[in-house]
């Protein structure tokens, strides 16, 4: 397959690991099915996972034996479709980890990689639009970011609005407060109030006045 072959009109989640990780990556997937666990959207329908290992010894028997100790923790039948665990040769892996900016070394004496623990969120163009470091990632990052990779496409009007309410940190990979953003909207809110209360007491004025005529 091709990378691109996972991108229509939806985001996708990326992460690279290797399946033969021995603790690592496993937290990683873990976290990331925890998390995805906790989300209304659903794999395959409103957005993409993509696995991809980076060791490109590891064989398709060993993706589909994570893919599906990764299902089964998912609890979540029929999305197995939306969650590929790639394998691929090194000029492909080569290929993709540059331009994702993934970088990992192979320590022979360990026989382990030293790599780096996070995930991507593409836009449906292949676009990487948030990285989220680490091996736990809050379900509200990941809501949030998701509805933006998806320029608007997934997500309730309640999530467009905290997502204009919270800017997202790019050093701490986390979505924070925009005080000035929030008093804006409060201004706006505030407004709107007002002006319908006029309309409501000067409607009540009119009535009144037609009664005694």
């Amino acid at each position: 397959v091709q990378l691109r072959d996972y991108f229509s009109q939806k985001p996708v989640l990326l992460a690279f690991v290797y399946y033969a990780c021995p603790m690592l990556c496993d937290e990683l997937e873990q976290g990331v099915v925890g998390s995805l666990r906790m989300l209304s959207f659903t794999p395959g329908q409103d957005y993409q996972v993509v696995f991809v290992s980076f060791d490109p010894r590891e064989t398709a028997a060993m993706a589909t034996q994570k893919k599906e100790l990764a299902m089964k923790q998912f609890h979540r039948p029929g999305t197995a479709n939306g969650w590929p665990f790639l394998t691929g040769s090194q000029e492909s892996i080569d290929a993709l980890t540059k331009a994702a900016n993934f970088r990992y070394a192979f320590d022979k004496k360990s026989g382990l990689f030293a790599h780096a623990s996070g995930i991507m969120l593409l836009t449906p163009d292949g676009r990487i639009s948030r990285y989220f470091y680490g091996i736990e990632y809050p379900s509200r990052e990941i809501r949030l970011g998701l509805v933006y990779a998806s320029s608007g496409k997934i997500g309730t009007p309640i999530d467009h609005i905290l997502l204009y309410c919270f800017q997202y940190d790019p050093s701490s990979a986390r979505y924070s407060a925009s005080i000035l953003k929030i008093l804006r909207l409060g201004g706006v809110f505030t407004v709107f109030c007002l002006v319908a209360g006029m309309l409501i007491y000067r409607r009540r004025d009119v009535v009144a006045a037609l009664k005694k005529s």
